[in-house]
């Protein structure tokens, strides 16, 4: 993460950085609402498409502890985002066994709001910070269904592929302070999973749980300014990669026609992670940054309407 005297300069490219990585997102959304248009000169592939308008909430935890003493946490980050997130999905199935699927989330209303961040290195002093950080979620999937069973309606399917999920927190200090927040939280997950679905002329519905025991993770936090004139900050950069994440997707809808369906679906996903982390504040170059064990965790709830297209 960069310090806040290259803020002007890094806030530019981080803007830049955040535009290009919603670009494919955005693309396989407007995949998913323009399928109609190419869909009817496929008449051999099933195409399934959905344009999803859903509220996430819940809460990120990062904990950093010394690592001879793991039971003590020495720097807490928590925090506690609501979005409203717009998705599509598009699945395409050219032999009756076999189905593929892209997936394409970003949130389009953030809403503000207080974090709190320790002052500097000095984790035991108990001197905090509150900030106003805006949150801003993406995510991509791609993922292959192999069908073990798909006859009278019913499909029950084996799934596997990969997804990548960041968050970024970017925000301006409460008070009297001065400077930036910029914090990141990136995942990479390959995953498996099991899929039951159900389709009939005038209802719908799927159930799939996923898991990955594979899975990394990212961890930034980054600050710097000033409070009356005396520098503050702090810097973390994790990774962590033991442990994992389990997911738990429904979604049911009614047929407005033999190929539209309106609904409703509900996620549940949680992440937990061990890993390392060094910790080092900008305020005090000359120190050496000191190394920590990190424990991660994610517990997201996503619910919301689809609109749903067959062809």
């Amino acid at each position: 993460m960069e310090r806040l005297g290259l803020s002007l300069i890094w806030c530019e490219g981080g803007f830049l950085m955040r535009i290009s990585c919603k670009i494919p997102v955005m693309a396989l959304i407007l995949i998913a609402v323009a399928s109609s248009l190419c869909a009817q000169g496929l008449p051999v592939t099933a195409i399934d498409s959905s344009l999803r308008v859903e509220y996430l909430l819940g809460g990120l935890q990062n904990r950093f502890s010394p690592p001879d003493d793991t039971t003590v946490d020495r720097l807490k980050i928590d925090t506690n985002p609501q979005v409203a997130v717009l998705s599509g999905m598009v699945e395409m199935s050219p032999i009756p066994v076999a189905s593929g699927r892209l997936v394409g989330s970003i949130s389009v209303w953030e809403r503000s709001g207080s974090v709190s961040r320790p002052l500097d290195h000095r984790l035991d002093s108990g001197a905090t910070l509150d900030w106003q950080a805006k949150p801003d979620f993406s995510q991509w999937e791609a993922a292959g269904l192999y069908h073990l069973w798909n006859a009278a309606g019913y499909r029950f399917s084996f799934t596997a592929g990969y997804r990548q999920e960041k968050w970024a927190f970017n925000g301006e200090p409460l008070g009297f302070a001065q400077g930036s927040l910029n914090d990141e939280y990136t995942s990479s997950i390959p995953f498996i999973g099991m899929q039951t679905s159900m389709l009939f002329p005038w209802w719908k519905a799927r159930f799939e749980v996923l898991g990955s025991p594979f899975m990394s993770k990212r961890v930034i936090n980054n600050f710097s300014g000033t409070l009356n004139g005396t520098p503050i900050g702090l810097q973390t950069d994790g990774s962590a990669s033991s442990g994992g994440l389990i997911e738990f997707q429904m979604e049911g809808s009614v047929g407005l026609s033999p190929t539209l369906f309106l609904g409703i679906n509900a996620c549940y996903t949680f992440q937990e992670l061990n890993g390392e982390s060094t910790v080092k504040s900008p305020a005090t170059p000359e120190l050496v940054p000191i190394k920590y064990r990190l424990y991660t965790s994610e517990s997201l709830f996503r619910v919301g309407f689809d609109l749903n297209i067959l062809f």
